[in-house]
């Protein structure tokens, strides 16, 4: 039986993947759904089919995927870690985007996702990226594994403590590897250990997502949220 923990791990997979040129995408062909189309759901689909979760749908329409979850008992509003959301647009008079959810946080925000969205959300992004979410407009289909609500844990990694002579880590700012590791889980990449340039554009865009200051170093700020993640 597929967890969260694995489709989550393919959806985190596939982060910065765009589409060339708009709407073709490869997990058209993995979704078995027909190629040019928005493709929120098609991500979902496709994600579901590699790791092996059953959907209660598995067409392109993300209202349909709405219904048929709550068709089969298990949809709500409550978020939960690897439930399905959908995106309600006033605009349109529907559901019209859809995503996973990865992390709950004690503000009541999420993070999510998405296919065919970009840092702030949209429905027609173009690329699979993270996206900090409230609550507003959203509702959220429950997939096998997360019929009871799923234990979330925090950080495996001790918590960094800052100091008048260190208010903050950042690149080139002497910490050990396993305050490093703490930064990189909580933005949820690879924990290796060495503070790279690359980790500082993750951190900025963490903080973006976050309503922070995107100067790529972890203060007292930036060290508050990231405490409130749970995977």
């Amino acid at each position: 039986m597929t967890t969260a923990a694995q489709f989550l791990a393919a959806c985190r997979a596939e982060i910065g993947y765009n589409e060339t040129p708009v709407n073709l995408t490869k997990y058209a062909a993995m979704a078995h759904h027909p190629n040019g189309n928005a493709w929120c759901e098609t991500f979902m689909v496709a994600m579901a089919r590699k790791t092996g979760l059953h959907l209660p749908y598995y067409g392109a329409y993300t209202p349909a995927m709405a219904q048929a979850f709550k068709s089969a008992g298990h949809y709500g509003k409550t978020p939960r870690v690897g439930a399905h959301l959908f995106v309600y647009h006033p605009e349109l008079g529907r559901i019209a985007h859809t995503g996973v959810v990865e992390a709950l946080h004690s503000d009541g925000t999420i993070t999510t996702i998405e296919g065919n969205s970009n840092a702030s959300g949209s429905r027609t992004g173009g690329a699979v990226c993270r996206v900090h979410r409230s609550l507003y407009n959203l509702t959220f289909g429950y997939p096998a594994y997360t019929l009871a609500a799923p234990t979330t844990h925090p950080n495996p990694y001790p918590v960094p403590v800052l100091s008048t002579a260190r208010p903050y880590l950042a690149y080139g700012v002497k910490m050990t590897a396993s305050e490093v590791k703490y930064v990189q889980w909580a933005c949820g990449v690879t924990q290796t250990g060495t503070w790279t340039v690359s980790l500082t554009s993750t951190v900025k865009t963490f903080q973006t997502h976050h309503g922070l200051s995107d100067d790529g170093k972890v203060g007292p700020k930036t060290l508050t949220v990231m405490k409130s993640i749970r995977r």
